[in-house]
């Protein structure tokens, strides 16, 4: 520089501040699958923001003149997934299940802050919510929620909490007429009675919790329980960018999980089926076949796999959403459904075949071994053929009677010799009542082999017949008075499935109203980054390409 020696520089420095971090809500808080809480978010720092957190305050008037509370159950508060390990700018998503903690179904304030290398930190604006809670259809589950609730929040609620439990058991043979309820409370109430700590009295909380949903859900609660873990453990894998190989692990325990979750429900729907207090679903309600549910489990799993682990996240809210749907279907008691609806008609005809149909195929393999070891046809075994050629005949007047009707209707409607969905409906279910007569002789002659051949041919042609005779209701046949599948409601039901997503030939599939990347899209989105990544690791190209790369490899 001028004016100095040879061989000698002066320098300057400007210390540059290292600002805090940023960040703020990117949209409202909102309720995502089975009631949990998802928050969307943007953050931002000079150097890097390295950790972030959802902060949550009570929001509670204390009464005039009252002890302030002891909480027992700190804030459920929770880390947030970053874009990035060290994020400079960027949009984050975390859903967070909270249903079981004691603060679910509280007013509360929720803040985000966000932390970078040098400690310092920024927090958003702050919103005020309910945390999501689980929606409890039964009156004895639902008080000792809220028990749960007023305990965890203050320790000196002992002496209430106590009072209220030992209310529900007042006139136990008409409030709570079963044992294991009753026990529950009772054991509950004790435990309250002699707790001297506060770890004692969290015990209690807890407990709670396991017989309030033991009162909701019976034998579900444990397959529940995992299912709901097996899902979380998803979710934050997915949050977290994991490995391919933890991914597909997880993958296959949501899958058993699911598996065991369906059969517990179908034997709990088996004994609902024999409680007369107990009223049908609504005739409008979709059923969702397991092999739905595992498309959407292969698709998640393809788009993880894939690296669109975002869209893999949107598709695993649906599967929550979906399975909840399914349980209040189960729990809700609906208005009962019209019994000479068509539909509702055709679907128990539908299940009676096909337990005709296994019935005959087992009958019809003690046939052939007991013909193995000489003993031919005993009497017992003529006595079930009998029973099930009765039970056979009786179906297929059923089916008679119901043909009879809708050829009726549609003489009356002016169509009975146009093509259409209400003619394919009444083809469908003629031969349907002809492969029943063909099963009805052959159960007669003692061949159970011919007699199920028969009954699946019947079994096809009542499907076919029930799907043609939606057809027709959908666009606008006649109907039976209360729960009509063509009324509005039902014209909905018919479009959409339980996640309010359109759907074709009632069955589940693809939002057609979204384009979501499909498996070819995104690897050759993969393909492309990493060939990005390969050419901005190559230090012998210019100086120019490399910067360029760098920026496209940024995240905004």
């Amino acid at each position: 520089m001028k004016g100095l020696p040879v061989g000698e520089a002066k320098w300057s420095f400007r210390a540059i501040p290292d600002r805090a971090p940023t960040i703020q809500f990117s949209k409202e808080p909102e309720i995502a699958g089975r009631n949990a809480l998802s928050l969307s978010y943007g953050v931002g720092d000079d150097y890097g923001v390295t950790q972030a957190d959802a902060q949550f305050e009570r929001v509670a008037p204390l009464a005039p003149n009252a002890l302030p509370p002891r909480p027992l159950v700190d804030a459920p508060n929770f880390p947030l997934a970053l874009p990035q390990a060290r994020t400079k700018s960027g949009v984050g998503q975390t859903t967070k299940d909270l249903t079981e903690h004691p603060w679910a179904g509280a007013a509360v304030r929720l803040t985000l802050t966000a932390r970078d290398e040098a400690g310092n930190e920024g927090k958003s604006e702050v919103r005020e919510l309910r945390i999501p809670q689980r929606s409890f259809q039964k009156p004895v589950a639902r008080a000792l929620i809220e028990q749960r609730r007023e305990l965890a929040f203050d320790a000196n609620a002992k002496d209430r909490v106590q009072h209220a439990l030992d209310a529900l058991m007042i006139a136990p043979e008409r409030f709570t007429p079963e044992a294991s309820v009753y026990l529950g409370l009772r054991t509950a109430s004790t435990r309250l009675k002699i707790s001297r700590t506060d770890d004692d009295l969290r015990g209690v909380i807890a407990y709670l919790w396991e017989v309030a949903v033991l009162i909701e859900d019976g034998t579900m609660s444990d397959v529940e329980r995992d299912l709901r873990a097996a899902e979380n453990a998803l979710r934050q894998a997915l949050e977290r960018d994991a490995s391919p190989e933890e991914i597909k692990k997880l993958m296959d325990q949501l899958r058993a999980a699911l598996d065991r979750y369906l059969q517990a429900l179908a034997e709990q729907q088996r004994r609902d089926n024999n409680n007369t207090d107990l009223q049908r679903p609504d005739p409008n309600t979709r059923v969702v076949r397991p092999q739905d549910l595992k498309n959407m489990l292969d698709q998640i799993e393809r788009m993880a796999r894939n690296g669109d682990r975002q869209s893999a996240q949107k598709l695993l809210d649906q599967l929550q959403s979906l399975m909840e749907n399914l349980q209040k279907g189960r729990r809700q008691a609906g208005p009962q459904q019209n019994q000479n609806n068509p539909l509702d008609q055709l679907g128990r005809m539908i299940q009676e075949q096909q337990r005709l149909r296994d019935r005959t195929f087992r009958q019809g393999q003690d046939n052939r071994r007991q013909q193995q070891q000489g003993q031919g046809q005993q009497k017992n075994g003529r006595d079930q053929m009998g029973q099930l050629r009765q039970g056979q005949g009786d179906l297929r007047q059923q089916l008679e009677r119901m043909l009879e009707q809708l050829r009726k209707r549609q003489q009356q409607n002016g169509d009975g010799d146009q093509d259409g969905p209400g003619k394919d409906a009444a083809d469908a279910l003629g031969r349907a009542e002809q492969a029943m007569r063909d099963a009805e002789g052959s159960l007669g002659q003692g061949d159970a082999d011919g007699a199920s051949e028969s009954q699946g041919r019947a079994l096809s042609q009542l499907r076919r017949g029930a799907q043609a005779m939606a057809d027709a209701m959908q666009q606008g046949g006649p109907g039976d008075g209360p729960g009509d599948p063509n009324g509005p409601e039902a014209d909905q039901a018919d479009r959409t499935d339980p996640l309010g997503r359109p759907v074709r030939n009632r069955e589940f599939g693809d939002d057609y109203t979204v384009k979501v990347p499909d498996e070819i899209d995104t690897q050759r989105a993969r393909r492309v980054l990493e060939e990005l990544r390969r050419r901005l690791s190559d230090p012998s190209r210019p100086r120019l390409e490399l910067d360029y790369l760098d920026r496209l490899l940024q995240d905004y």
